[in-house]
């Protein structure tokens, strides 16, 4: 089970419903039916961030992931099992953030088959 701060989850309470505003494309990497591809879409709505982990793949299938978060008082892991459905994305996990401080530095890997593909992002400070 994660371990998020208080900070962190004030942060997460504040997004509400709202429909936060993309900051970034986010860390892609692979894809397509034969390698597994993964994405660190990251998001703002005033002082809060929300970080979303997605697995992509061009056919229905299951893996495993793991995802860490680590920054000046945070350290976040999420990890297990996850499906992939015919639209051929799956959303992993979804972390808050308070924006501000030293920064972030998220990881991702995606295991689907035997095959990995790790993402990385550095979500920095002061945004």
């Amino acid at each position: 089970m994660p371990r998020i701060l208080f900070p962190l989850a004030l942060a997460a309470l504040a997004l509400g419903s709202a429909a936060p505003a993309v900051l970034a494309a986010g860390s892609q990497a692979g894809g397509g039916v034969d390698r597994p591809g993964c994405e660190l879409r990251l998001a703002s709505r005033g002082n809060a961030l929300t970080l979303t982990a997605l697995a992509r793949a061009g056919e229905d299938a299951a893996g495993h992931y793991a995802l860490s978060v680590t920054g000046p008082g945070t350290s976040i892991r999420q990890n297990g099992p996850f499906r992939i459905g015919p639209d051929g994305t799956a959303t992993l996990g979804t972390v808050g953030l308070t924006a501000g401080g030293g920064g972030f530095d998220a990881r991702l890997e995606v295991d689907l088959g035997g095959r990995t593909q790790s993402c990385t992002r550095r979500v920095p400070g002061g945004i």
